[in-house]
């Protein structure tokens, strides 16, 4: 007999299948509609995107309107694990939040975004938290040392970028 989850398949939590849906959702609108490039441009380059036709301030609008969106959903989806409700229960994980993504390959200039490889970052950001936590780091070294990975993680792009730029030319 089969307790506490169907016979034959695995448990998946029900958290998993939100932020899948909301991963889905986000990689298709960057790589499959025209809303999607045309937020890549303007955050890559506003006066272009502004010469171009696209209508800047409307695409800024939109940009922040999905941020609080899946920031409200993750915190709701937070809320819901912990199973308590306050205003500061995402603190812990401004930092990670912020890492994930640089580590996934989104560049802070704008105009590059990797659902799979924001996925993949934070997914690596929890690895090194919870290797540093089984360490004995405590919280307050903890946030420290994602500070080191992300400064080392940003002047690795910088240098990269440094490298790069008299080629393209």
């Amino acid at each position: 007999m089969c307790v506490g989850q169907l016979c034959g398949t695995p448990a998946v939590p029900q958290l998993v299948v939100f932020a899948l849906v909301a991963m889905a959702v986000t990689g298709w609108i960057y790589g499959h509609t025209r809303l999607g490039r045309e937020l890549l441009m303007t955050g890559a380059n506003p006066n272009a995107a502004e010469l171009s036709g696209i209508p800047t301030r409307a695409r800024i609008i939109t940009a922040h309107l999905m941020s609080g969106t899946l920031a409200g959903l993750a915190g709701f989806l937070l809320a819901v694990s912990t199973g308590s409700f306050k205003a500061s229960i995402g603190a812990d994980f401004l930092l990670p939040s912020f890492l994930g993504p640089i580590l996934g390959g989104t560049l802070l200039a704008g105009g590059v975004v990797s659902v799979l490889g924001t996925a993949l970052g934070t997914a690596v950001t929890l690895i090194i938290r919870q290797g540093l936590d089984l360490m004995g780091v405590g919280l307050g070294n903890l946030n420290i040392y994602l500070g080191i990975v992300l400064l080392v993680a940003l002047s690795f792009d910088r240098v990269r970028g440094m490298l790069a730029g008299p080629q393209r030319r």
